[in-house]
């Protein structure tokens, strides 16, 4: 709460303190509750976040490389936890039209923002800009699956969780390289707290629907 009230009456670098630690608290509790080797990778996400909360709030545009590289770390990491979700006989059976439709809509919305990008970035920046996309892509369409499947607990909160990530992504850019609001920077916030806390709730509590699959 406090994050989201200094992004609405106070300058965005007051940020700087309040939501990185928010995150540290997501992160001690994640880390009580899932203290195995296997799990520490989404550890090392949050700790990527962390950081990269900092440098956002100091100077974005400045930091702009570092703030991709950590962000695709985030969700490489990320990836890397996920697909332990997944199954591929599932898989085939929910690839009907209707959902290939929805993966080329998700792929118009990501070659707009990257178009976006390539018009308004410098040269060195875009291919960091780019691969960051292509992991984001590639981590939105592994939670679409998983939440199709229906094989876990709480797949609606990992796909909310998605959504919330695309949001606080795509805000970002407008807010920094287009037109500056403090209604923006808000909505990042909140975008922004949702997605984690979704993300590690499904990560640290969810079980599988069927209690013969293992995601251990």
């Amino acid at each position: 709460m406090a994050s989201i009230f200094l992004s609405l009456f106070k300058e965005k670098d007051s940020l700087i303190y309040t939501l990185p630690l928010t995150v540290i608290c997501l992160l001690i509790k994640y880390i009580s509750v899932k203290n195995t080797k296997t799990h520490m990778l989404y550890a090392l996400s949050l700790v990527c976040v962390i950081i990269a909360d900092v440098l956002i709030f100091s100077d974005f545009k400045t930091n702009f490389i570092y703030i991709t590289l950590l962000n695709g770390l985030f969700l490489l990491c990320n990836l890397a936890v996920l697909k332990r979700y997944l199954h591929e006989q599932k898989i085939k059976k929910i690839l009907t039209p209707s959902v290939l439709i929805s993966v080329a809509l998700v792929a118009y919305v990501f070659f707009y923002v990257l178009r976006l990008l390539i018009e308004t970035l410098p040269n060195n920046q875009v291919f960091f800009a780019f691969c960051t996309m292509s992991f984001f892509a590639a981590f939105f369409i592994v939670i679409a699956l998983i939440y199709l499947s229906q094989l876990y607990q709480n797949g609606l909160i990992l796909l909310i969780a998605g959504i919330s990530y695309f949001f606080q992504m795509f805000f970002s850019l407008i807010n920094e390289f287009l037109h500056y609001d403090k209604i923006f920077t808000t909505l990042i916030v909140i975008s922004h707290i949702v997605a984690l806390f979704l993300l590690t709730k499904f990560i640290s509590v969810t079980k599988p629907t069927d209690t013969q699959i293992s995601i251990d």
